[in-house]
């Protein structure tokens, strides 16, 4: 007999997958055989994993079943949602009788098993705790706190659409939070989303469609008698829609739920001020409601506007002052189902409050003068120099300060005026500066206030370079304060703040460690072969096998298939170049053409670390004079995201690049330094370590490329001592 996973708990749903029993009822419940065959391999790729933490996994809005629960082996009699309801079982849900005819009974699994299993697979315990969506979010956090209280040992909580504002409830009892380590509000909406208006009155599309299989009941009858009647409902709307538009729209009239609904700004004050333990995941770009309207004729309408997930706006997902992942073209619902938000979600969850993994992607803009960023979680030892750029047709004005590693210490900040054209005497795509040193010196002299030149010159430790895409478009590496420039002697890593448009691809599960090879793919640069061999006898000393695509065989079609074998480093030995004008096109030559960002992005799996030993790699579109100034979804769109960028977005942990064109011997002695040591050492440290040996290399040229290498990402908390190298366990992802 053919089972109905509706009624299924999840421990029998997830057992059926595992037996491959009643195949076509669980593809028909999954959305077809494609999505039930992945889930199956999810499920597959978790067994084993040892979990090293636990997860509770919140639903959102209709997201939990509403049921009876019979003895077994009858199913749960479902309320929502079921086949009773073309018998009008939707008018059981009201919440105006007496007696409250259905309890949770469990999540819709066809919605939310992917991200559970996805972080399994992850190493997370991850587990549902469905809520009857139906009461206030009060109500349900007030759940929610007795259930932390109770717990043992500490957990993290991911909270969908409603189940975000129900987690960020329960955070305001102290003895709850404590029990909490992060919180990941994934399209919650903290100012409410005006999409839950439509529900009042039953014309929301699913209820629509809902409404349309009951043959004894109107929409109207419903909207007045069930869906009115639930205050979780009043607790999504914007504070701005009053109860007299709801009326005068046609929504039913329930002014005492409307006046008692939460308070939307107070959950975005309350949102900031326990924002070391959120992090927020929300969708952009597609046609969102953002406001509502109510006509003459007593008709409401909803005025749309592309700022979000198709239900909540970005604005109200990820508020200012949050760390937050915003994902163009993400719908709300695939905002727990799309690999880029999977992959956002596992790296919200493994951000340490205390590390420099914490640091705020929307950190503000430095004013002159200003102390600090809000948002940025201070880690001992690092030092932070934040940047931020702002185009005129002459200038770059950019504003920095530096935030010590010394706790308590003063917070030197200010601002500086760059000449375009005398940047671009200086230094110019695609050419090798003349002189490194002096290259450094005049932009550590225009670039840098003179505070902040004596702050960096007295900075201990890791130095990690907050820039927004303005400032990326500077070769910081090479900034030289006293004589010395910035990356010499000391660990160096960018972060590339890409804002609310962070990444809009996941990273994907890495299998075995493995690396992939691509050298010399046109034929005609020797040293690139014999970097190639070299990297691969290094990796074989250690056990770690490679994929070496030489010349004639590094096709883009062979280089997809090796993606395919879910490698956890890319090196490439070869040409690349950067396009100023059309950023997109930029990227690496094969023997059969140019893999662009956007063909290796494609692959089903995107590697951990992509060290592109090539010319000018690592620049970003900021800095040239062809790259508009247009950002997020629309400069996707546009071809405006050059290469190392575009990787970083796409999911990539750590990318390692050249600012400008690089000599034979010096990328052949950065690659034997970099890979003689990383194992051993962290990505951070290794990068170091081979740009020191360049520095002090006395071969003409040679010195001038150890400013020349950019690495994105890496910091040594991220990499541990041997993460890339198949040694130890590594991360997925990476702010």
């Amino acid at each position: 007999m053919e089972v109905c996973p509706w009624s299924l708990p999840t421990a029998h749903v997830e057992a059926l997958l595992r037996t491959r029993a009643h195949h076509d009822a669980l593809a028909s419940y999954f959305g077809g055989a494609h999505e039930l065959a992945e889930l199956r391999e999810l499920q597959r790729a978790g067994e084993g994993v040892a979990p090293r933490a636990r997860v509770l996994l919140l639903p959102g809005m209709l997201g939990s079943k509403l049921g009876t629960p019979r003895p077994w082996p009858l199913p749960a009699k479902l309320g929502w949602v079921g086949p009773r309801i073309a018998l009008g079982a939707l008018r059981e849900l009201s919440l105006d009788g007496p007696v409250r005819l259905h309890e949770p009974m469990g999540v819709f699994e066809f919605v939310y098993l992917r991200c559970k299993l996805h972080l399994r697979a992850a190493g997370f315990a991850c587990e549902f705790w469905p809520f009857d969506w139906r009461d206030g979010v009060r109500a349900i956090a007030a759940r929610l706190t007795e259930h932390l209280r109770g717990l043992a040992q500490p957990v993290s909580i991911v909270g969908h659409s409603m189940g975000g504002l129900v987690a960020l409830a329960a955070l305001r009892d102290e003895r709850a939070r404590a029990r909490v380590e992060r919180c990941v509000l994934v399209g919650a909406p903290l100012g409410g989303a005006h999409a839950a208006a439509p529900a009042l009155r039953g014309t929301h599309g699913l209820v629509d469609w809902l409404h349309r299989l009951d043959i004894t009941s109107s929409s109207a009858d419903l909207a007045r008698e069930v869906w009115s009647s639930f205050p979780g409902v009043y607790d999504l709307l914007p504070a701005e829609v009053s109860h007299e538009l709801l009326v005068s729209g046609g929504a039913p009239s329930r002014a005492g739920l409307h006046a008692s609904r939460r308070a939307c700004a107070a959950d975005v004050a309350f949102a900031q001020e326990v924002a070391p333990l959120v992090h927020a995941v929300a969708g952009d770009c597609l046609p969102t409601p953002v406001a509502l309207r109510s006509g003459r004729d007593g008709a409401m309408s909803l005025v749309h506007a592309r700022v979000g997930d198709g239900t909540v706006t970005r604005a109200s997902a990820a508020p200012q002052g949050l760390r937050a992942a915003v994902l163009a073209g993400v719908s709300h619902t695939e905002l727990v189902r799309a690999p880029a938000a999977l992959g956002a979600i596992v790296r919200a969850l493994r951000v340490d409050q205390g590390s420099a993994r914490g640091v705020q992607q929307s950190v503000r803009p430095v004013a002159a003068g200003a102390g600090m960023s809000a948002g940025v979680v201070r880690e001992p030892g690092v030092t932070y120099l934040l940047v931020r750029g702002q185009r005129t047709p002459t200038h770059r004005l950019l504003r920095v300060s530096v935030l010590p590693a010394r706790a308590g210490a003063c917070v030197p900040a200010g601002g500086a005026l760059v000449s375009s054209e005398q940047f671009a005497r200086v230094f110019g795509p695609g050419q090798r500066p003349q002189d490194a040193a002096a290259l450094g010196d005049w932009l550590g002299e225009h670039a840098l206030p003179a505070c902040v030149r004596d702050a960096l010159h007295d900075a201990p430790g890791a130095l990690v370079l907050l820039c927004d895409r303005e400032a990326s478009g500077l070769p910081w590496e090479a900034v030289r304060v006293r004589g010395k420039a910035l990356c010499a002697g000391r660990v160096m890593t960018r972060v590339l703040e890409c804002g609310e448009e962070e990444t809009r691809r996941g990273v994907r599960a890495v299998g075995e460690q493995r690396t992939l090879i691509v050298s010399n793919p046109t034929g005609d640069l020797p040293g690139a072969a014999r970097e190639g061999e070299c990297v691969r006898e290094l990796l074989e000393r250690r056990g770690i096998a490679s994929v070496v695509l030489r010349e004639g065989e590094a096709t883009r079609a062979n280089v997809l298939a090796a993606l395919a074998a879910r490698p956890a480093i890319v090196h490439v030995a070869g040409h690349a170049f950067f396009d100023a004008g059309r950023p997109a096109r930029s990227g690496v030559r094969l023997c059969d053409g140019v893999l662009t960002s956007e063909g290796l992005l494609g692959a089903a799996h995107v590697p951990r670390l992509v060290v592109l030993n090539a010319c000018e790699s690592a620049r970003t579109r900021a800095g040239e004079a062809g790259a508009s100034g247009a950002s997020g979804a629309s400069a996707m769109r546009g071809g405006q995201v050059g290469f190392a960028e575009a990787l970083m977005r796409g999911g990539v942990q750590s990318v390692v690049g050249t600012w400008w064109p690089v000599l034979d011997s010096s990328a052949m002695e950065f690659a034997k330094v970099l890979y003689g040591v990383l194992g051993r050492t962290g990505l951070s440290e290794a990068v170091s370590a081979a740009r020191r040996a360049l520095l002090v290399d006395p071969r003409p040229g040679v010195a001038m490329d150890g400013a020349n290498y950019v690495l994105y990402g890496g910091l040594s908390g991220a990499w541990g001592a041997s993460a890339a190298c198949g040694e130890g366990e590594g991360e997925e992802g990476e702010e």
